[in-house]
């Protein structure tokens, strides 16, 4: 998400005034808080902890087609799933114009990049609500970690038709952040069909942005995307989704950076008591999967450019895992809806690297177990 610190009171004071002189103002969020159990093979240093997080949402409507939305992002820091904090930020920061006498809509500001059918059911920081389990697969936990949405900074315009629904962005790339040092945008077009009156939709999406691997903003490179997803939903009780996609983490350098990613889920959930059961597979697998290549990290350990390590695992020994492998996660989770806007939410998972770093398995099987509240 972006991630602009908040740097002093005086700002949010400021904020404060502009937002409810505004005629009518919605304020909201989610909390989410549990425990994380993680243990990686052959890592010493224990990963199990409780964790935190919340979201606020304020939502002002300006005029009767305008709406301006901020969305800060908060927690303790330091946890497993990688939420922000402790510092508060800033994520969407966006005004909504709603063209008259039709469907049509435009934002301006900062959103969640619109790849894919799968992006209005990631979990985002504190809210997992729209999620089938917790954590998110493994193709967005590459783009923006396994509890968060890439976030970008710029226009968004959706238009339905009656050949299906076309969503089309530019921003300023994967940066998160006014910051675009080379001066190119990034892209970004997707389309969606409904059939069957809504119980299926077929969708497509294509982004292309350019933070090359000098620019020290984003990914550090030119990174073209493309997916194609499915989502069912037979009756009430049953849904699928499917997607399969190919990016090019293109950084200049003489590698092979080409991925293929997938993934399959299935969830079912009662009628009568509130259960839901899912169930999820999905894959990152470079072209270059020979596990030779160590990630391009900074000194504080953060990846410059190249291939990201979309699972779970983390450095042990001293060395992180190599980037050039393929990457399955296994997931299975429970959802069970304890009151009105609040469910309890468990997961156990199993990301397995098929190839070793400095000689050793950085396989890592976890269980999750949280509570969701929405006010």
């Amino acid at each position: 998400m972006n991630k602009i610190k908040i740097l002093s009171l005086g700002a949010l004071m400021t904020a404060q005034s502009l937002l409810f002189a505004a005629p009518e103002v919605n304020v909201g969020g989610t909390f989410l808080g549990g425990l994380n159990v993680l243990r990686q093979e052959n890592r010493v240093q224990s990963r199990d902890q409780f964790d935190y997080a919340a979201n606020l949402d304020l939502e002002v409507a300006l005029s009767e087609r305008l709406e301006a939305v901020i969305q800060l992002q908060m927690s303790p820091g330091s946890g497993a799933l990688g939420f922000p904090g402790p510092a508060a930020e800033v994520t969407d920061l966006n005004i909504t114009y709603s063209c008259d006498k039709s469907d049509k809509w435009m934002t301006f500001g900062s959103f969640d990049t619109p790849f894919g059918q799968q992006v209005p059911f990631l979990s985002n920081n504190a809210d997992t609500f729209s999620n089938a389990l917790i954590l998110n697969p493994l193709l967005y936990s590459a783009l923006a970690g396994p509890m968060g949405t890439l976030n970008t900074l710029g226009l968004m315009s959706y238009s339905p038709t009656k050949y299906g629904d076309i969503t089309v962005a530019v921003t300023n790339g994967t940066d998160e952040s006014a910051s675009n040092p080379d001066g190119r945008f990034e892209t970004v077009v997707s389309y969606k069909k409904e059939l069957g009156a809504g119980r299926w939709s077929l969708g497509g999406s294509v982004m292309s942005t350019h933070d090359r691997s000098d620019s020290g903003s984003g990914f550090n490179a030119d990174l073209d995307a493309a997916i194609i997803d499915l989502h069912v939903n037979p009756n009430e009780s049953w849904s699928f989704k499917t997607y399969f996609a190919q990016l090019n983490y293109e950084d200049g350098a003489a590698t092979d950076d080409r991925v293929n990613a997938w993934s399959v889920e299935g969830k079912w959930t009662s009628q009568y008591t509130g259960l839901s059961i899912a169930s999820r597979i999905s894959a990152w697998q470079p072209q270059d999967s020979n596990g030779d290549r160590s990630p391009n990290l900074d000194g504080e350990g953060n990846r410059i450019n190249g291939l990201p390590n979309p699972g779970m695992s983390v450095a042990q020994n001293g060395v992180a895992p190599v980037v050039d492998q393929n990457v399955i996660r296994y997931e299975l989770g429970v959802t069970y809806g304890m009151a009105e806007n609040m469910q309890f939410k468990a997961e156990v998972f199993y990301d397995q690297y098929d190839k070793k770093t400095a000689g050793e398995s950085t396989n890592t099987p976890g269980a999750l177990s949280y509570v969701n509240i929405a006010f």
